[in-house]
């Protein structure tokens, strides 16, 4: 089956040498649909991208680190013992 599309693309590629100038304009309309699919799977790939870091590494999900609070977690930890 991929021969098949390598095939294709072969003969439209010795097609598209020997069409005149003016012609070519058909040729490139006929991509216009693959940049349109590519523009709108990286247009949602960077929507999710947004979304995932909105919702879980945005500073409003961090840890608020102050001197107190720092303070309070090493009193409860405790000493580090080694054996």
């Amino acid at each position: 089956m991929p021969s098949m599309f390598i095939s294709a693309f072969f003969q439209m590629l010795s097609e598209l040498k020997y069409q005149h100038h003016a012609c070519q304009r058909v040729y490139w309309m006929s991509l216009m649909p693959l940049n349109r699919e590519i523009v709108i799977v990286l247009t949602f790939k960077v929507c999710a991208i947004a979304l995932i870091y909105v919702l879980f590494f945005s500073p409003s999900h961090r840890a608020r680190v102050t001197p107190e609070n720092m303070a309070t977690m090493m009193v409860q930890a405790g000493p580090i013992t080694t054996k």
